[in-house]
């Protein structure tokens, strides 16, 4: 089954809520030495960190393709010891207004002492629930994001250098034999 290259996101933002806020989102679009970051003062969640408009082409999926996952990894950083609860979301454009939808929460340890490249989908892959067109997947609507969640042995804080996603997707096979009828 195909799969894309790993993409990182053009554009990224956190999203408000109760949790405790990213700063310095824009750091998570590409692998280098900028990188977002939120710090607890107590057992909390942090807000959404969120990556969208990856900019995935017909070049990298073609168009009748049908999509059958969404790999996403995040490149983490714990700034002291502990291991944290990750859940991913996938979001895409329903009625040109954007809806999320939740991946599974994952049980991951953080490393300390430098970034790990932590998938932040089951399995490898994910549809988070869904159906996904490869127009879907093409527009700039297109994001993924995490939160990181209280387990009880939570972590100071957390940095992310970087979300990367790729797509697997599979396309119809190919007839093209021509049949001649016998008369």
């Amino acid at each position: 089954m195909p799969t894309t290259e790993g993409k990182f996101p053009g554009l990224a933002r956190f999203i408000s809520g109760s949790g405790t806020s990213w700063i310095g989102p824009d750091g998570i679009k590409a692998d280098d030495s900028a990188y977002a970051s939120t710090a607890f003062s107590s057992s909390a969640d942090s807000n959404m960190l969120f990556g969208y408009s990856f900019g995935f082409t017909n070049d990298d999926i073609p168009a009748h393709a049908t999509i059958t996952g969404i790999k996403a990894r995040a490149n983490l950083l714990s700034v002291s010891t502990g291991t944290a609860l990750v859940r991913a979301y996938a979001s895409k454009l329903v009625n040109a207004a954007p809806t999320t939808y939740a991946g599974p929460l994952r049980n991951v340890s953080i490393p300390t002492s430098a970034y790990s490249l932590i998938d932040l989908v089951t399995g490898e892959v994910q549809l988070f629930g869904q159906t996904w067109s490869v127009d879907e997947i093409l527009a700039s609507g297109f994001g993924v994001g995490l939160v990181v969640t209280d387990d009880g042995d939570f972590p100071a804080g957390t940095r992310c250098d970087y979300i990367q996603v790729a797509i697997n997707y599979s396309v119809p096979a190919s007839g093209g034999g021509f049949f001649a009828l016998a008369g």
